[in-house]
Order: structure tokens, then sequence, then C-alpha cells
């Protein structure tokens, strides 16, 4: 049953809708849950929507989750009994402990006996022994992720899947890949006419392509070769002559997120207006201040009804301001969704 959700559609339409952050770590937890509880099934279907929605996040991966991102994968395909997942888990767990080493299973956290004990403590000891490799050419203008850090060259491991994230410069629009072969997609480097083939990399074709005959194998029932590398028998993975340098098992090509809509004006007016009003209430507190002065410095009864009088006065103006202000302000950042329409939106997240 897994086999058959890995399967189809893997060259569809990119990212039909954007994967969201929530939905990642929502992922995250089902996988560790399942393992936890021996529901191997659970954890299989759980990494493999990870691992498809990885590039369709609508936002950078953060550092932080990363290595337990990349882990639930490895640890969720592991448990799945096709030879070429298990395989291709092995790289996801490499990966997650090239980003945390240090890393342990506790015994509350997996079954008594787990292969994932000793998977995971063999990729530990992996850590640092492959070197990685610079790819010729620059990096286009703009911000590069990968697994969630910073990437300043055109240089990762060869050996590890990696998620691989674009933002053009001046773009709002984040674009993902899942790289499993040690190269970056042609769409960041810089292209040089000189040198045709200098940062070439297989494509996945677009939805509208037709898909590639058969693979000829013995099994009727393989997927067609242009689908998946990994969904093809260990024999003929494993005698591919030049295997993609793009995996095309997410979604598209590329796959591009959807970009976050702008600012309403009046989203705009309400929260420039709010801190406006908090800037001027904040200016009438300070004159209260200035005329308590003179009123505790009056001497007379004229002087003193005066000065009494005129602080009261700016205080009050400085409250009344100050809760106006404070109000348009929380409604603009808190209450105002982008497109135009106002109701209450409360996320949380632990």
């Amino acid at each position: 049953m897994i086999l058959a959700l890995l399967i189809p559609s893997w060259a569809a339409a990119a990212c039909p809708e954007p994967y969201l952050l929530d939905d990642a770590l929502d992922d995250v937890g089902l996988v560790e849950s399942s393992l936890h509880g021996g529901d191997s099934s659970s954890a299989a279907r759980a990494a493999v929507r990870l691992r498809r929605g990885l590039p369709c996040l609508d936002e950078v991966l953060p550092a932080v989750v990363a290595p337990r991102t990349l882990r639930a994968i490895g640890a969720g395909l592991l448990v799945e009994p096709a030879a070429p997942f298990a395989l291709e888990s092995l790289g996801w767990l490499n990966a997650a402990a090239e980003l945390d080493p240090h890393h342990r299973y506790a015994p509350e956290d997996l079954p008594e006996d787990h292969q994932l004990f000793a998977v995971w403590a063999s990729a530990v000891g992996l850590v640092s022994t492959v070197e990685p490799v610079t790819q010729a050419g620059e990096l286009v203008a703009g911000s590069h992720w990968l697994d969630g850090r910073p990437l300043e060259a055109a240089r990762l491991r060869p050996d590890v899947p990696h998620l691989y994230q674009l933002q053009l410069e001046g773009e709002r629009r984040i674009t993902g890949w899942i790289l499993t072969h040690g190269r970056l997609p042609e769409e960041a480097l810089v292209a040089d006419a000189s040198d045709p083939t200098q940062g070439a990399i297989a494509s996945v074709p677009p939805a509208s392509t037709p898909a590639s005959p058969p693979a000829s194998t013995s099994t009727s029932a393989s997927p067609p070769a242009s689908t998946s590398t990994s969904a093809s028998p260990p024999a003929s993975a494993s005698t591919s002559a030049s295997p993609p340098a793009l995996d095309p098992a997410p979604i598209g090509q590329p796959i591009t997120e959807i970009a976050p809509a702008p600012w309403p004006l009046e989203r705009v007016a309400l929260v420039t207006g709010g801190g406006a009003a908090l800037i001027a209430s904040g200016v009438l507190y300070g004159l209260s201040l200035r005329t308590e002065d003179r009123f505790l410095a009056s001497s007379t009864q004229p002087e003193i009804d005066r000065w009494r009088a005129a602080t009261n006065r700016l205080a009050v103006s400085s409250g009344a301001v100050a809760t106006v202000g404070a109000s348009a302000l929380s409604f603009g950042l808190l209450f105002y969704v982008v497109d135009g329409q106002p109701g209450p939106t409360l996320r949380l997240r632990f």
C-alpha cells in the first residue's frame, strides 16, 4: 500500500498548494509518534508526505528544525520494506547526522531492539568522512539555503540528499528542490556562455511532458523510468549509467511556492495610523509631565488651578490616544487578513 502511494504523479503539476511549516512539523511529529507506537505504515506515509512537501514549503526551513525533519524522513522510510526506499532512507539519516551528530534515540523513543538504534549509530559514525564537492560556477544573485542553512558557494556533500531553496534577488518567491546527487540545479548558477556544460543538471519534465516508456525489466508492473530512480528495482538502480542530478520525486519542475500577497491599503493605514497615534500619545504624556512640574511649583491658587487642569487634560488625552493607537495597530497586525477582509486569526506552535 505504501509503494502504491509513492509511485503516482511525481511529475505532476508543481505545488498545487503551499506546504506550510506547521504541516511539516505535524508530519515530523506523526513519524515520531508512529515509530514510538510501532505503526510502521503510518510512519512511512508521513515520511513520504514530508519528503514530497519540503520543496513546497511556504518559507525557508528553519535550521533549528532541519536535523529533526531530515531524520524523520529517513526514519519513516527505513521501516518501508521496499528495498529502494530503505536505501534512500540511509541517505536522509546520514544527512541528518551531519547536521546534528549529537542526537541520540532514547529507549522511550522507539520499541525495544528497533533497527533505527543501530542504523542511526552507524550514520553518526560516518559524519565528516565524506568531503563536500564544489560545483563549477557561481551562485546567482539572491539568497540560497541548503537544509535550512545559508549557502555561500556551490559546495555540498554529494552522497546524501539535501533540501535546496532559492530566492532570487528582488523576488519574494521561494523555489525548492530535493537534490540527491550533489549538484545544484542550473537555476542556481550564473550561466557561462563559454562553458555550455557548467552547472548542467538533469531537469524534471513538466506536467504536460509525456512519460518515457517503461524501463526494460523482468517485472511488468515496474514504473516508468522517468518518474523516479528510487522506484525502480534495485538491480536497475545500481546499473544506471548516469542518474539524474535532480530527484523528480518532489512534485514538479521546479517546485515553486506561492508568493505571499502584499498588504492591502486598509491594513497599511491601520498599522501606520496606530503607530503614529502611539507616538503622539508619548508626546502628550511628556507634555503632561512638564505641566505637572509647573503645577507643583505654583504658589498662588489661580496658578494651581490652571496647571492642574492642563496636566489632567494632557494625561487623559495621552491615555485616550494610546488606546486608539494600540487598538488600530493590534487590529492591523493581528486581525486583518491579507485579502482585505477582517477576521480573527490565532496560530499557536509548540
